[in-house]
């Protein structure tokens, strides 16, 4: 795959998703992005996931890492066509 002309770059959300099980190192994760200069969230139940990144694209941060909430089974079905769905808006998920 490409990368995005320059102008589109600029323009390019960059958004870290975390998961994982209790005690396998979410929280660590969470902390070395941090201190990399993300802005971090944990536990962000999936369906609160496209709000709540309109709401930090109005407020400019570009580099966002979030420990996604998947506990619950319900959940956890939600989270992959969100991810297709902010990668086709133009997001960059990881």
């Amino acid at each position: 795959m490409s990368e995005p002309a320059p102008a589109a770059a600029a323009q390019q959300s960059d958004v870290v998703l975390v998961t994982g099980v209790s005690g396998g190192g979410k929280s660590v994760t969470m902390h070395a992005l941090e201190d990399a200069g993300f802005f971090c969230v944990d536990n962000l139940p999936p369906e609160l996931l496209v709000d709540f990144l309109n709401l930090e694209k109005q407020r400019g941060k570009r580099r966002v890492a979030i420990a996604v909430d998947v506990r619950s089974a319900g959940s956890l079905p939600h989270l992959l066509p969100l991810i297709k769905q902010l990668r086709s808006e133009g997001v960059r998920v990881r």
